[in-house]
């Protein structure tokens, strides 16, 4: 994440030149959006923005440039729901349904309660009869920041779990379904090629898997959850919401967890930078469903130099 490297600076420029010196392909990176009061990307004040603490919108398109001149395509993410008192809600108040909020049943991070977010729910009536265009705007604007775009909560595109506003918990809501097929069919006649993943991981149906692969989306597993099934998925060994790998399962294990998802067929093999440095759960990045000490580890960059592509490709011992 740009957070962890302090925005658009010389670290990030020798972050680029590192992933050029191992051959890497993709960097992948957080929303660059304002954060809000937790320093989560998530729930921004404004979404389609670029962070000032990090830079301008043209140091971050020469950053990009750079990564791609050197051979590194940059994978964004843009989440799903906006803030409460973001501009795009206070701006569009009509597409927004106030008395019921965001969240998700019993899952793979919170198993007894589920996670409550606390966003409003979208008017998607209101969005269908606009063609989208709250939707399209979203997408154009992350389509010039980024080459691939990872689609934060992409489960939400064919039903959200809806919880009614006087409760707090993920236990409580129902299943709504969202025109997310109708809206795909549009973005590709707006856009053509669509270079989205799908972030599918949680509670995912049939219907899920089926407008991802409707529009050929790559979708996503995390090793930690199990095997790799399908060759067009990107395989992470954690991610920002999940433990480090050695925080999950010890660093003997971690090593052998890291040559898996390595050794996979999966179409974009990706590594967290804890976990290429084998750091602990002092190096987590966040708990879903919490508000506290998330969102602020950052990178030393010279810790790098340990790593050795020459005598031990991903990590040191």
């Amino acid at each position: 994440p740009i957070s962890c490297l302090g925005g658009f600076t010389k670290d990030a420029y020798k972050f680029v030149d590192y992933l050029a010196k191992w051959h890497q392909d993709y960097w992948q990176v957080l929303p660059i959006c304002p954060r809000d009061s937790h320093g989560s990307p998530y729930d921004s004040p404004a979404s389609m923005e670029i962070d000032p603490e990090y830079g301008s919108k043209a140091k971050w398109l020469e950053l990009k440039k750079y990564a791609n001149k050197n051979g590194i395509k940059i994978i964004g993410d843009i989440s799903f729901f906006v803030g409460k008192g973001s501009k795009e809600c206070l701006n569009n108040k009509d597409l927004f349904i106030t008395d019921q909020l965001s969240g998700t049943p019993q899952d793979a991070y919170n198993r007894r309660n589920g996670q409550f977010w606390g966003q409003y729910q979208y008017n998607w009536e209101k969005i269908e009869e606009t063609g989208f265009k709250f939707f399209l705007d979203r997408f154009k604007s992350a389509m010039e920041l980024y080459d691939l775009i990872r689609l934060d909560h992409f489960r939400g595109y064919e039903a959200v779990w809806s919880i009614p506003k006087k409760y707090r918990s993920g236990r409580k809501g129902k299943w709504v379904r969202v025109p997310g097929e109708k809206l795909f069919q549009k973005a590709n006649k707006v856009f053509g090629h669509l270079p989205f993943i799908a972030e599918d991981l949680g509670v995912i149906t049939t219907q899920v898997e089926v407008l991802r692969k409707e529009f050929g989306f790559l979708g996503t597993q995390v090793v930690q959850f199990g095997d790799v099934k399908e060759k067009d998925v990107v395989y992470y060994t954690s991610t920002h919401d999940s433990p480090t790998l050695v925080g999950f399962t010890g660093k003997k294990r971690a090593k052998k967890l890291i040559e898996k998802v390595l050794n996979s067929d999966a179409k974009i093999k990706m590594i967290t930078v804890q976990d290429l440095l084998l750091l602990d759960n002092s190096a987590r990045f966040n708990r879903p469903g919490t508000i506290r000490d998330n969102w602020n580890w950052k990178l030393n960059i010279k810790l790098l130099e340990t790593v050795d592509p020459k005598t031990n490709p991903w990590f040191q011992a």
